[in-house]
């Protein structure tokens, strides 16, 4: 049943029956018990059903992969017994605060930011790199284009539609490539941050995250030393502004991250690759169980089965 709602069928289906108002398009709860599911042969749904198990098992195996490879670096970084002062009362005198940093907003000034900042610091620390150069789409090629909306968890870049460069919006003025790590200034979503993969060089972002890298930090351990709590609170300290509150890029540039271990880095590549493979892999099961149900109603059964047989699940 899933499956099916998720083929152009379906999805045609329900798009056919929906409602547009004034905010939003939705389709009626009488409406949709109207739609027309087709009875497949119960060797047909065995067979999608192991698709979907196992592509369940295999997002469950990569989460357990990013989760053990984020334990690995908290415990690196000192994060794991790690307890912040709760307290949100600091004194400072005006030569070092507001003459230091430029700041007047109190929460800037929590105690626990100090305690964040000899952490990272006891370690030797590495600046990033940041790519904000301007890029002009030509008006005739296509390009991925990559908006925050993308994003999905564990730094999954998904869903990503392709523009000609004339149909792009303005804001699409960074082009990537394989290695960078994008990361939200946005405030609301810091943990927006996603590792380029192969299938997204040469693609354009948004110029709302900040493209980087660092020198001595593979690319894989700098997504989870990112999203890691420790650097997303230095992250949201750095943001200011008031109806759109974001980082700029001088408070940005000014972050450090702790250095990791060589060997901690390998592994945590390691983890982070075979993370990021268990979910093309699941994906791509989905994808022929979609087109398995969408084979069935063109061409028959039979040519369905013989086409999920073609991988062995």
């Amino acid at each position: 049943l899933t499956v099916f709602l998720n083929t152009k069928y379906g999805l045609l289906d329900i798009r056919r029956r929906s409602r547009p108002s004034i905010n939003q398009t939705n389709v009626n709860p009488e409406e949709v018990k109207e739609i027309l599911i087709p009875i497949l042969s119960m060797e047909l749904q065995e067979r999608i059903a192991r698709y979907i198990k196992k592509a369940d098992d295999l997002i469950y195996e990569s989460e357990r992969l990013y989760t053990l490879a984020e334990q690995i670096l908290l415990d690196e970084i000192g994060l794991i017994d790690f307890n912040p002062t709760e307290s949100n009362v600091s004194i400072k005198r005006f030569t070092d605060s507001f003459l230091e940093s430029g700041r007047l907003d109190a929460e800037y000034y929590q105690p626990k930011y100090d305690e964040f900042e000899k952490l990272i610091y006891k370690k030797r620390v590495v600046s990033l790199n940041i790519y904000d150069k301007n890029y002009v789409p030509q008006d005739d090629k296509k390009y991925k284009y990559i908006e925050l909306a993308n994003i999905r968890e564990n730094g999954i870049i998904d869903d990503v539609e392709t523009y000609e460069g004339i149909d792009l919006p303005t804001r699409a003025r960074r082009k990537i490539k394989e290695g960078q790590v994008l990361v939200s200034s946005i405030e609301g979503s810091l943990s927006s941050c996603a590792l380029v993969t192969k299938d997204f060089n040469g693609a354009i972002c948004t110029n709302g995250f900040y493209v980087v890298d660092a020198d001595e930090i593979n690319s894989e351990t700098l997504l989870v030393l990112i999203k890691s709590w420790l650097i997303q609170e230095v992250l949201k300290r750095e943001c200011s502004g008031t109806i759109l509150t974001s980082i700029n890029k001088a408070d940005f540039s000014r972050i450090r991250l702790p250095m990791v271990d060589a060997v901690t880095q390998k592994d945590i590549k390691k983890m982070i690759v075979e993370s990021y493979n268990l979910r093309q892999r699941s994906k791509i099961l989905l994808e022929k169980a979609t087109k398995s149900v969408e084979i069935a109603i063109e061409c028959g059964e039979k040519t369905a089965i013989e086409f999920l047989k073609e991988e062995k699940v």
